[in-house]
């Protein structure tokens, strides 16, 4: 975590960008408002291993 820090800092991004991206994926369980079969493609997708 340390390390991602030390990188993050040496980029030209805002500091809000780091959090909102490591929140990105909890933003698949919005998914589940459409019902239980959505949420649970939108949340596997995102918690795929191939993607992350």
């Amino acid at each position: 975590m340390l390390l991602v820090l030390f990188v993050f800092t040496h980029l030209p991004y805002a500091w809000w960008v780091l959090p909102a991206i490591f929140l990105l994926p909890d933003v698949s369980t919005l998914g589940y408002l459409a019902g239980p079969r959505v949420g649970a493609l939108c949340y596997n997708l995102a918690y795929h291993k191939a993607l992350g």
